[in-house]
């Protein structure tokens, strides 16, 4: 496609005469949701390695609520990482 192609033909419904083609940023996000939810209820290596970074991440936000259900906005000083970036689309997406 071309750059210059209209964002409605792009992203717009089917029938409207667009492509129906979904944003890359909710594709990727809604994948990063998929795998931290897959490796943690699998228990494997990756899962484990994801619970640790998740109780790092949790001792930089310093709070005691849980700050995946926290609001993001808040806590823009803790260092981005792939968390940061999963905590901002579950924010963004509620």
């Amino acid at each position: 496609m071309k750059r210059h192609t209209s964002q409605f033909i792009i992203f717009g419904p089917k029938g409207s005469g667009g492509l129906a083609l979904p944003h890359i940023y909710k594709v990727q996000g809604i994948d990063k949701l998929k795998l931290f939810v897959g490796h943690l209820r699998l228990h494997d290596r990756t899962g484990q390695l994801i619970q640790i970074d998740l109780s790092y991440v949790q001792l930089l936000t310093g709070t005691s609520k849980f700050f995946l259900n926290c609001d993001y906005s808040n806590f823009l000083w803790v260092e981005p990482g792939w968390f940061t970036s999963l905590w901002d689309f579950a924010n963004q997406s509620n």
